[in-house]
C-alpha cells in the first residue's frame, strides 16, 4: 500500500509549447503505469507486423480494438492528460477520445516544415556545453537530437560528434585535435562520449592534485633559497642571498640574522647578540630584538 502511494506521488512538468518530446515519454510512462495507454494508442501485435500481412487485415484489427475500448478507462486516460497540461494546451483535449486526443497533440507539436527543420538543426549545431557538466552537456546534446528525430530528421553519430565538440571552449582543443587519430571505424559517437567524460574525470584529478604541488613547489624555493629565503645550510646562506649585504657587517652572501661576525666588544664570536643562532636554519622562526623598522630578515 506504501508503494503504491509512493507511485501515485509522482509528478512531471506539464505540457507546454516547448517541452512536448520530454512530456510525451512520460505521460506515456504514465498511462502505461496505470494500465491506461492500451486505450489511447493501438499497437499491433507480432503476428500482424510482418511483410505479407495484408493490409486489410490491419485495418480490420484495428476497427475491433477501437470499438473494443472500455469507456471508463477511456474517460480515465482523457483526465489524466487532461491534468498534465498547462492552460494553454487545454484547447486541444476538447474529445472525448483519448486517441483523438494524443494524435491532436502530435500534429499541433510535431511540426514537420521545413523551416522548423532547419530552425532546429541550426540551434542543434550552435549548442553550447557553457558551465555545465559533462554528464548534463551530453543529455542536453541528446535531448535535441530526440526532438530532430521526432519530426524526422535523422541524427548520424556524426552531427552528434559535430554538436558535442563544437561546444566545447578552448581548453578541449587538444582533445578535440586528438579524435583525428582515430581511425574512422572507431569514431563513433560512443567512444567519443567515453572520451569526453574519462577527460572530465582526469582534469578533475588534476584539480584536486595541484594545491598539493603548490605547497611542494613553495616548500622547494624555501628551502632552495629564493626570494631571499633562507636556504637549508649552515651559513645561512641561500640562492637569493648572494647579491645581499649584510646590515651588521656590511658584506654581501648573507643577512644580519645569520651574520658570524664578531661584534666589537666582545670575546667571543657571536656572543652578545640578540639573535637566535640555530644549526637548522630551515626552523629559525624568531625575530631579533633589534630589527630595524621595516627590515628584511
Amino acid at each position: 500500500m506504501a508503494t503504491e502511494s509512493k507511485i501515485d506521488s509522482v509528478h512531471f512538468a506539464p505540457l507546454n509549447s516547448s517541452n512536448y518530446s520530454e512530456w510525451s515519454i512520460r505521460m506515456e510512462a504514465e498511462l502505461v503505469r496505470r494500465g491506461l495507454f492500451k486505450v489511447v494508442l493501438w499497437r499491433p501485435p507480432a503476428s500482424l507486423s510482418g511483410p505479407d500481412v495484408k493490409k486489410e487485415t490491419k485495418e480490420a484489427a484495428w476497427k475491433a480494438w477501437k470499438a473494443g475500448r472500455d469507456e471508463d478507462k477511456m474517460a480515465e486516460a482523457r483526465a489524466e492528460m487532461i491534468l498534465r497540461v498547462e492552460d494553454s494546451q487545454l484547447s486541444h483535449m476538447r474529445d472525448d477520445d483519448p486517441m483523438v486526443i494524443w494524435q491532436e497533440l502530435v500534429r499541433v507539436h510535431v511540426a514537420r516544415g521545413l523551416a522548423t527543420r532547419l530552425a532546429l538543426r541550426r540551434q542543434f549545431i550552435k549548442m553550447s556545453k557553457g558551465g555545465a557538466s559533462m554528464a548534463d552537456w551530453i543529455a542536453r546534446m541528446k535531448a535535441a537530437a530526440f526532438r530532430l528525430q521526432r519530426i524526422g530528421v535523422a541524427i548520424t553519430d556524426e552531427d552528434g560528434i559535430l554538436t558535442l565538440t563544437n561546444g566545447l571552449d578552448e581548453s578541449y582543443d587538444s582533445f578535440v585535435i586528438s579524435l583525428d587519430s582515430t581511425p574512422t571505424e572507431q569514431l563513433t559517437l560512443d567512444y567519443v562520449i567515453d572520451r569526453l567524460l574519462n577527460e572530465e574525470v582526469q582534469r578533475a584529478n588534476r584539480d584536486d592534485e595541484q594545491p598539493g604541488k603548490d605547497l611542494a613547489y613553495a616548500a622547494r624555493g624555501f628551502n632552495q633559497g629564493g626570494n631571499g629565503q633562507v636556504a637549508g645550510n649552515q651559513t645561512g646562506q641561500g640562492a637569493g642571498d648572494v647579491d645581499r649585504s649584510c646590515w651588521r657587517c656590511g658584506k654581501f652572501g648573507h643577512i644580519k640574522l645569520f651574520c658570524q661576525e664578531v661584534p666589537e666588544g666582545t670575546g667571543s664570536r657571536g656572543a652578545g647578540k640578540s639573535y637566535m643562532a640555530m644549526t637548522d636554519v630551515t626552523k629559525l622562526r624568531v625575530m631579533p630584538e633589534d630589527r630595524m623598522p621595516g627590515e628584511v630578515l
